[in-house]
C-alpha cells in the first residue's frame, strides 16, 4: 500500500510542477507539489531502500524535463501568447538609430554634470558629456553616438570632438 501510495505522491507532484507553470498561483503549487514529493519520498524509503532510491531518482530526473518541457510548451498556448511579449516582426522598421542625430545642435534641460537631459527640436534625448559640466540651457552639438550613448558638447567649445575607438 505504501508503494502506490508513493508512486501516486510523486505523479502527483509532478502533475503540480507541470500545473504551476500554466497557472499563475504565486508558489502555492510548488509548495504543494514539494510537500508530495517529499511525502512520497518517505513512504517510499519506508517500503525499502532501494525503492525509495529509485523514487528519488526519477523524481530528480523528471521534475526538470517536466519543467523544461512545460516552459517550452508555454509559448503555444492560448496564456502563453498573453504572457510573453513578441518581438518585433520581421518587416519592421528599426527603431530611430542615434548616429542620424550626429552634429545637431540643442539646448541642456538639465545640468549636465557629466549626464543629464538635452532637447533636440522636438526630441528629448539623454545625453553625456565628455566630462564637463553644464548647466541647463547651454547650447549643445552632438559629437558622437554609439548604441544608445549620445555625447555631446557645448557649442563654441575649442577643444574638437576626440576621435572614437573602432
Amino acid at each position: 500500500m505504501e508503494v502506490t501510495f508513493a508512486v501516486v505522491l510523486l505523479v502527483a507532484s509532478m502533475g503540480l510542477v507541470l500545473l504551476e507553470v500554466f497557472v499563475p498561483s504565486f508558489g502555492l503549487l510548488a509548495i504543494t507539489s514539494l510537500a508530495c514529493l517529499v511525502g512520497s519520498l518517505v513512504l517510499a524509503f519506508r517500503a525499502g531502500t532501494t525503492f525509495g532510491f529509485a523514487l528519488a531518482a526519477v523524481g530528480a530526473v523528471g521534475i526538470p524535463a517536466i519543467l523544461f518541457f512545460g516552459f517550452r510548451l508555454l509559448p503555444r498556448t492560448r496564456l502563453g501568447r498573453h504572457l510573453i511579449l513578441s518581438g518585433p516582426g520581421a518587416g519592421a522598421p528599426p527603431a530611430d538609430p542615434p548616429a542620424g542625430h550626429l552634429g545637431r545642435t540643442g539646448l541642456t534641460i538639465t545640468r549636465l554634470r557629466p549626464s543629464g537631459l538635452a532637447v533636440f527640436g522636438d526630441d528629448r534625448m539623454d545625453v553625456i558629456t565628455r566630462g564637463e559640466l553644464l548647466e541647463p540651457g547651454t547650447r549643445v552639438t552632438i559629437i558622437d553616438c554609439t548604441a544608445n550613448r549620445i555625447v555631446v558638447r557645448a557649442e563654441g567649445d575649442p577643444h574638437p570632438a576626440a576621435p572614437t575607438e573602432v
